[in-house]
């Protein structure tokens, strides 16, 4: 079962040994604190790691105004657009602002998409989104250095286990003839 926003903000509180709330709209410190952190916590997280469950394939629609210079066109990102993962045929670009500068007359995107939705979330995102607000909460509610720290510790190795797991989530990765790999093997 999917974890809420209010239980993954427990969670956090919780490892802290802090007070846990009924929800984000409680008038309490912790509450108010989560409310506000939660959501930058959430979208950090999801832009450091290529969550399977936030990657989106789209076809990225041309802006009508082109660039100043530099680039023949100009592509509006999505509004949930957190970080830029692919462009199809490693077609040259640059992101820039809201926007994805490049000479293409058509560009196919994957991306890393924002989630609000907290019942799309992969078990380890929300380990790792508990650890880190628990990290990003430790100081204003504890004030130790050592659960910041722990939390930190913790935060790392969900990302480290997440990056593990999508090693083995797809087809193994080969490389091109000619590679640096095939000249060492070969001396």
């Amino acid at each position: 079962m999917a974890a809420t926003e209010t239980e993954l903000c427990n969670e956090a509180l919780a490892f802290l040994g802090a007070n846990l709330i009924a929800s984000l709209a409680d008038a309490t410190d912790e509450a108010r604190r989560c409310k506000q952190l939660y959501p930058g916590v959430r979208d950090a997280v999801l832009r450091q790691h290529p969550w399977r469950c936030a990657i989106v394939r789209v076809s990225l629609a041309l802006d009508a105004t082109a660039p100043v210079y530099g680039w023949a066109n100009k592509f509006r990102l999505p509004a949930d657009y957190l970080r830029l993962l692919e462009v199809q045929d490693d077609t040259e670009h640059q992101v820039e602002g809201n926007f994805v500068l490049s000479d293409a007359a058509t560009l196919n995107v994957r991306y890393i998409r924002r989630i609000t939705n907290t019942t799309e979330f992969d078990a380890l995102l929300s380990k790792a989104i508990g650890y880190r607000l628990a990290a990003d909460l430790a100081s204003s509610l504890t004030g130790l250095d050592t659960k910041l720290k722990a939390a930190l510790t913790l935060y790392s190795d969900a990302i480290t286990e997440a990056r593990a797991v999508n090693l083995m989530e797809g087809s193994p990765l080969t490389m091109p003839e000619g590679s640096w790999v095939e000249n060492v093997r070969n001396g």
